[in-house]
């Protein structure tokens, strides 16, 4: 099981997905047989076939394996990671709204709530929107290059949903959503060190700031840093 496991791994680092799919069934067939694995190896070995799965195109396969995952989830990390594999699966999938919803959900169990209506979400755009303007009023846009990198693990999850819900949000044509995603994405930065994941929110906020404050420069800055993050 270890070998395979070994072999698992490098077919994912090396692209090889139909082997490591191939050398996961191996190790998953010997599960039965060997009493002495630890559950978290177990788990990290149903993980990898999962992932595989998703990775040759066996969706349906690879949602029941990770289903079965979730409900053996101990903690947040592992209940968010494989969410993060499921998010994508679904936007690849044209699931658009399914992603969406998904990816909010795993929002509200990091503690990161998006109102439902419109209206809701359009007031907290503008309240985290409130905050960015803040920052720029004492700072250089160029500062948030200088911030202590991010070190809280929970924070860093967050920032990792959220880059990952803002394509298919762009692609559901939520607008008011997109806007407090990026909006979210930044501020946590402002408060929590940076990232690298935030790079494509301070893209998004580049035109933000543009189209509602008409400030060309700061769009320029925003865009800037977005290159260099």
């Amino acid at each position: 099981i270890q070998f395979n496991y070994k072999a698992m791994l490098l077919s994912r680092a090396n692209i090889a997905y139909a082997n490591g799919l191939n050398f996961s069934k191996m190790a998953i067939s010997y599960l039965d047989k060997v009493k002495s694995i630890s559950e978290e190896f177990v788990f990290s070995i149903k993980e990898e076939y999962g992932w595989f799965l998703f990775a040759t195109g066996n969706f349906e396969e690879g949602e029941l394996v990770y289903l079965e995952l979730l409900n053996e989830c101990k903690n947040l990390k592992d209940y968010a990671r494989l969410n993060y594999v499921r998010i994508g699966s679904l936007a690849s999938r044209a699931r658009i709204f399914d992603s969406v919803n998904l990816g909010l959900e795993v929002l509200v169990k990091l503690g990161v709530t998006i109102p439902k209506s419109e209206e809701e979400r359009g007031s907290l755009f503008f309240s985290e929107f409130g905050k960015i303007l803040e920052y720029m009023q004492t700072h250089n846009v160029d500062d948030l290059l200088k911030l202590k990198p991010m070190q809280d693990d929970i924070q860093i999850i967050v920032q990792q949903i959220l880059s990952r819900l803002l394509i298919p949000t762009i692609l559901s044509a939520q607008i008011t959503l997109l806007g407090l995603l990026t909006c979210i994405s930044i501020t946590r930065v402002i408060q929590f060190g940076s990232i690298d994941l935030v790079a494509y929110a301070y893209a998004l906020f580049a035109v933000t700031i543009i189209s509602i404050k008409q400030d060309y420069q700061s769009g320029i800055e925003f865009g800037e840093i977005a290159i260099k993050t």
